[in-house]
């Protein structure tokens, strides 16, 4: 029976996450199927024990152990219900993780590397930021991963903490908002990603830039633009590259544990990004 209801636990919660549309009109069939197996698996019970006490006539010993296997039913529902959620949740979670950090590995070799190298020259941060983008470390064993995730998640702290300029100019400012325009349907797709929850800080990444989107519908053209004006673009200019800075942290470090051969040309390319901005 334990087994029985594990698995119906695991299929309806599995099946519920990975199809819903499917779930939901499958759900009244299935009940009325499962309605029909639990009325005969019920009197199948009841036919089996009154076998037993019409074969061995010991009443009390068979009741007795009726009333046992009830009285651990709810343990056994409850530890069951836990344990299988609490797997299919983790699994499910994890699942998304990887979905975001593929999305995440997309974004910075199309639309992400495009909106750095063109913020580049108008960007200005201190030695310490520089040296927050290197990270060593090894992903060979367990132990040395879960140290270097830690220390990935320590400078991306850090570098939100850090004072961060972009000086805007009209060829950053066009630049830039053409990038946006035309990769517009790439980060609307990306926006619709259910994955992209998991993650707060990218999802901050892909809204940050939307809000860009926003004001230069709202500002119009560099000529159009007031000091305040700039003032403010700036501020969200730099909001944004620091979070596209921190993110692009974890994404080589994902591309080295996921693509080795392609590890080499993303880190080169950050590391000649970051060697711009310090000259």
């Amino acid at each position: 029976m334990d087994i029985i209801f594990l698995y119906i636990i695991a299929r309806r919660d599995l099946l519920q996450r990975e199809d819903p549309l499917r779930y939901g009109e499958d759900v009244l069939k299935k009940n009325h199927i499962l309605a029909k197996i639990s009325v005969l698996l019920i009197i199948l019970s009841a036919i089996l024990y009154l076998l037993q006490i019409l074969i061995f006539r010991d009443v009390r010993n068979t009741f007795f152990y009726i009333f046992q296997d009830f009285a651990f039913l709810p343990v056994s529902i409850a530890v069951a219900t836990i344990a299988v959620g609490a797997l299919l949740d983790e699994r499910d979670r994890l699942q998304k993780i990887e979905g975001t950090r593929m999305l995440r590995s997309v974004f910075f070799t199309g639309i992400g590397s495009s909106i750095l190298l063109k913020l580049s020259p108008c960007c200005i941060y201190s030695q310490e930021m520089a040296s927050l983008m290197h990270v060593e470390g090894s992903t060979d064993t367990l132990r040395e991963r879960s140290r270097l995730h830690k220390a990935i998640r320590q400078r991306q702290e850090e570098m939100n903490a850090m004072d961060l300029r972009v000086k805007l100019d009209r060829d950053v400012y066009e630049g830039v908002c053409q990038i946006l325009e035309d990769n517009r349907p790439e980060l609307l797709i990306m926006s619709s990603n259910n994955n992209l929850m998991v993650e707060k800080s990218f999802k901050e990444v892909i809204w940050g830039l939307f809000h860009l989107m926003d004001e230069f519908h709202l500002r119009g053209h560099w000529e159009d633009l007031s000091e305040a004006d700039i003032q403010h673009l700036e501020d969200d200019f730099s909001t944004v590259l620091r979070l596209m800075l921190a993110n692009s942290i974890g994404n080589t470090w994902y591309l080295k544990e996921t693509y080795p051969e392609f590890y080499g040309t993303a880190r080169e390319k950050l590391q000649d990004y970051v060697s711009g901005n310090e000259n």
